[in-house]
This record gives structure tokens, C-alpha cells and sequence, in this order.
């Protein structure tokens, strides 16, 4: 292994437009070994391949505390935000599996529309509005956005 300074040395001859084989010359090395000191980098740690691991016990606690702590507040835990919050290192599908292995329930929320009484009042008041506008309702025609045709199928 070569020193930091003998590194840097060959950094900036190589820099100041020197050759490699004319800087093994100068400090009789070889010219791959000037080469691969003039383009070596330190590599940063990449995220391994392969099948992510597994939930270990330390990180089952974790999560139980987590989900704890998100129920507390009233806050709905998925499994990709509990991946993200928690920085884990494992699949959404890993996650998924583990929930359903410690016996937490995968619960659809309920789907309906939530109006407050601030909300309900605006529409009484629009209306009304509507209504004293003398809006000639024989030609309004309300829809729920369903298309009709009334002449046949037309392959939409």
C-alpha cells in the first residue's frame, strides 16, 4: 500500500498533464500500479443484492413500541409507513407478513363521506341560493357522472 503523500504526488503530476508511463519512470514503479493509484477511489458502502433480511427480534420490539406509540396518537399504521419511519432494511411485502404473523389486522378504512356541520350548512345555504335564483329546472338535468346512452351500445 502506498502513503498518502506518495498518492497525492501522483495525483497532481498526473494533473499537471504527465503521462502514466513517464511517472513510473520518474518514481520507478510500474505503470499500471501509477494508474491505479491516479484512478483509485474509495468505494462507498452499496446496498447489498440479494433477498433483503428478515425482521430480527431487536427490530420486532422496535416496531411493536412504534405501533404502540402510532395507536396512541390515532394514527393508522401501514406497512410501507412503518418501513420509511423506521428506516428498515426489509421489503413491503416482509413487513406485510410480519404484521400478519403478530396478529395485527389488516383493516380496509371505512369509505364514506365525512361532512362536518360547517360543511353541511354551506350546502343548505348554496342551495338556497340556487332555488330563489329562479333557474328554470325543467332543463337541468342531474347526473351521479354515470354515462347513459339511449340508443344503443356504442363500444366506449
Amino acid at each position: 500500500m502506498h502513503s498518502e503523500e506518495k498518492r497525492l504526488l501522483l495525483i497532481n503530476l498526473r494533473n499537471s498533464g504527465e503521462s502514466y508511463g513517464s511517472i513510473a519512470r520518474k518514481l520507478n514503479i510500474s505503470r499500471a500500479a501509477v494508474q491505479n493509484i491516479v484512478n483509485y477511489k474509495l468505494k462507498k458502502s452499496k446496498k447489498k443484492r440479494g433477498p433483503k433480511p428478515l425482521i430480527g427480534n431487536r427490530q420486532s420490539m422496535n416496531i411493536k413500541r412504534f405501533i404502540a406509540k402510532q395507536n396512541e396518537r390515532g394514527i393508522k399504521v401501514t406497512a410501507s409507513g412503518m418501513i420509511s419511519a423506521m428506516e428498515l432494511c426489509v421489503s413491503r411485502k416482509t413487513a406485510n407478513n410480519w404484521l400478519a404473523k403478530n396478529q395485527y389486522k389488516y383493516q380496509k378504512g371505512v369509505q364514506k363521506l365525512q361532512l362536518t356541520p360547517t360543511h353541511k350548512a354551506l350546502r343548505v345555504k348554496l342551495i338556497s341560493s340556487w332555488i330563489h335564483k329562479n333557474i328554470p329546472w325543467e332543463s337541468v338535468v342531474f347526473t351521479d357522472e354515470k354515462r347513459f346512452t339511449l340508443d344503443g351500445p356504442d363500444n366506449w
